[in-house]
C-alpha cells in the first residue's frame, strides 16, 4: 500500500504554498507509510525525482527536497510495501521520457502486460516492479497514439479489460508537467483504494489563507489518495479519469 499526492499548478503559485502542502502530506503519512518517500517536480532540464527508502520524518534530505520543488506540477509518494522491498530503484515516483508516475495497487499478472511492451520499453525496466511495467505501458500507448489524452485513455481501456486475477487496484497519477492524469479503479477494498481531489484555494487552512490574495490559484488541482487536510475534497468515482491542466480540469468516465 502507498499514499500519493499530485498537484497541477501554474508557475504563479508560489513555492512556499507547495512546500507547506508537501510538508503536511509527508508529516501526516510518515507513521502509516514508513517504507520510503519520494518527491518529483519539473525543472528546465526535465523531471527531477528525489527519494529515500526510510520514513519521511527520519530523513535529513526531505526538508531540502521539499524546498527545492519548483513552481508547476509536483508529485509525492510514500509507501509501506507488502513485499518489504527497500530498493530505491523500485521506489516511486518513477520518471521516464519527461513523465512522472505513481501507482497504488498490485497487478495480478504483470508478466502479461510486460509481454506487450516494445523492446525499448521492456529493456529499460530497471527494477521491474508491476508499477513500473504499468508506467512503461502507458508511455508506449501515448507514443503509439501520438497524443497524450488518447494514449492514456486507450491504455486504461486495455488495462481494465485485461487485468489479471489478483489485481487489487489500477489507481495512478501521471504527468508530463503540462497535464496531470489521475485514474481510479479498484477491484477489492474500494474504500481503501480511494482518490480525492480539491482545488488548491480550498485548502487555505493548511497553505495559508493569505496565500491566494495575490495569486490566481483557484484552478490549481490537488489529488491525494485520501484527504490529509481540511478543505473542499471530493472523491473520484470508480472508473473516472481526472485530466487536470493549469487552466482547469475535466473528468472522463471509463
Amino acid at each position: 500500500m502507498c499514499r500519493i499526492l499530485a498537484m497541477a499548478a501554474g508557475m504563479d503559485v508560489p513555492p512556499a504554498i507547495k512546500s507547506r502542502l508537501l510538508r503536511e502530506f509527508f508529516r501526516s503519512s510518515a507513521e502509516a507509510y514508513p517504507g520510503g518517500w519520494g518527491v518529483g517536480y519539473f525543472t528546465d532540464e526535465g523531471p527531477m525525482v528525489i527519494k529515500e527508502p526510510i520514513k519521511a520524518t527520519d530523513s535529513f534530505a526531505l526538508p531540502g527536497a521539499v524546498r527545492r520543488a519548483e513552481p508547476g506540477f509536483v508529485m509525492a509518494h510514500v509507501r509501506n510495501p507488502a513485499s518489504g522491498d527497500k530498493s530505491v530503484l523500485n521506489m516511486q515516483p518513477f520518471q521516464k521520457d519527461g513523465w512522472l508516475f505513481s501507482h497504488n495497487g498490485t497487478l495480478g499478472d504483470p508478466g502479461a502486460m510486460r509481454a506487450k511492451l516494445l523492446e525499448r520499453y521492456s529493456d529499460s525496466l530497471q527494477g521491474g516492479t508491476d508499477s513500473k511495467i504499468m508506467f512503461h505501458y502507458l508511455l508506449q500507448r501515448v507514443e503509439q497514439a501520438g497524443q497524450a489524452d488518447a494514449g492514456v485513455l486507450a491504455a486504461i481501456r486495455d488495462m481494465c479489460r485485461d487485468q489479471g486475477e489478483g489485481t487489487t487496484s489500477l489507481n495512478f497519477v501521471l504527468t508530463d508537467g503540462t497535464v496531470l492524469f489521475t485514474f481510479r479503479k479498484a477491484f477489492i477494498n474500494h474504500e481503501k483504494y480511494s482518490i480525492n481531489f480539491a482545488s488548491l484555494d480550498s485548502l487555505g487552512p493548511v497553505v495559508g489563507e493569505h496565500a491566494f490574495r495575490d495569486h490566481g490559484a483557484s484552478n490549481a488541482a490537488v489529488v491525494s489518495s485520501d484527504p490529509f487536510t481540511p478543505g473542499g475534497w471530493s472523491g473520484l468515482e470508480m472508473g473516472e479519469v481526472l485530466i487536470a491542466k493549469v487552466d482547469g480540469h475535466r473528468i472522463v468516465r471509463m
